[in-house]
């Protein structure tokens, strides 16, 4: 059985039974505490139910503990076939790829733009500033607080050569 919905009409008071979604409900009884208007909330009975056209899983209302839902109340059995179940672990399965792969790029992007960032143990190269010709490259050997902001000691050329004082947001990452 899938959802079976009774109809009670306003008017004479008869009752009407009916039953949709067949072979398609894949959770019959949800409970969901929803916000019914500004400042009520009311207890909202949902049942899962695959939809073939959209290919997507959607939840819909059987029920209401709401005084004035005025709309067909349902009785939901999960009744699920089994090329329902595929497509549905299917759609799950696309999902946790592409959330996946999203994470992974998200990674690599963070990756990327740390080993951008110059710092104390790489090897940096002047790119902005007045005080040294910029394209110079050298080793950061020193990371540090100066008066007006970080500052970097680059050790420039060989293990004998100058070493410069310079601020950090001036020098780029060299990449290896």
């Amino acid at each position: 059985m899938s959802i079976r919905w009774t109809k009670k009409d306003r008017k004479t008071g008869e009752e009407t039974t009916y039953t949709t979604h067949e072979g398609l409900v894949l959770d019959g009884f949800i409970t969901r505490v929803d916000r019914v208007m500004s400042d009520i909330y009311a207890d909202q009975y949902y049942a899962r139910v695959w939809d073939p056209e959209a290919g997507q899983v959607r939840d819909l209302l059987i029920g209401s503990s709401f005084e004035l839902f005025c709309g067909p109340y349902g009785d939901a059995e999960a009744d699920a076939t089994p090329e329902t179940l595929a497509a549905f672990k299917a759609l799950k399965e696309a999902r946790e790829k592409a959330a996946r792969e999203a994470r992974e790029e998200r990674e690599r992007k963070a990756a990327e733009a740390e080993a951008k960032k110059p710092g104390k143990g790489r090897w940096v190269r002047v790119a902005r500033g007045r005080k040294y010709p910029k394209g110079l490259e050298g080793f950061c050997f020193w990371v540090g607080n100066g008066r007006w902001g970080q500052r970097a000691g680059v050790q420039v050329g060989d293990e004998e050569g100058e070493v410069i004082w310079i601020a950090l947001s001036n020098l780029e990452a060299v990449p290896a």
